[in-house]
């Protein structure tokens, strides 16, 4: 009788069950973590993957009421323009966050029923990583750890604090 080969040994984890990542995603994913690894013994937390139009919309939601520049981030600025007037609107009807938050995916869903899609997490091509554990010297070693790997693009995000990987164009 043959003995299975031990699983592979993931160094990176999911902060929950709500992170769901497309697999090319994850296989790249996989490399950096093991990568990121290898240079410090630690391992990643992953805190967001495949997004629908509502999560996406709480996360615009958070980042405008904390006070983040979203115009940085996003590059379909008239996309922007019709979440942020949805969120703009909502806010000034006096609506309460949770149904400004589903005027704002309202929004986004209708943008993805046309095509457009705000975020690559809405096609399940970004992958988030958790940076408020790592100290200085950890966070250089996860930036070389994705330049290594090479097919992602990186985005230091402040707000809330994490690291926004997409995968490179081809």
């Amino acid at each position: 009788m043959a003995v299975p080969a031990p699983a592979a040994v993931k160094h990176y984890s999911l902060k929950d069950r709500s992170v769901v990542l497309s697999p090319s995603v994850e296989a790249a994913i996989a490399q950096v973590a093991n990568l990121y690894n290898a240079a410090t013994g630690k391992n990643i937390v992953l805190t967001d993957g495949i997004r629908d139009a509502a999560m996406q919309a709480d996360r615009i939601y958070t980042k405008l009421v904390l006070g983040d520049n979203v115009y940085k981030l996003y590059g379909n600025r008239a996309a922007l323009d019709q979440v942020v007037k949805a969120y703009n609107d909502a806010s000034q009807a006096g609506l309460s966050a949770k149904d400004i938050s589903k005027a704002m995916a309202d929004v986004i869903a209708q943008q993805m029923a046309n095509g457009i899609f705000i975020s690559r997490h809405l096609r399940g091509q970004a992958v988030d990583v958790r940076k408020s554990d790592m100290t200085a010297s950890q966070q250089a070693a996860f930036q070389k750890a994705v330049e290594d790997q090479g097919s992602f693009k990186l985005v230091d995000e402040g707000i809330p604090p994490h690291f926004h990987l997409q995968p490179k164009p081809q």
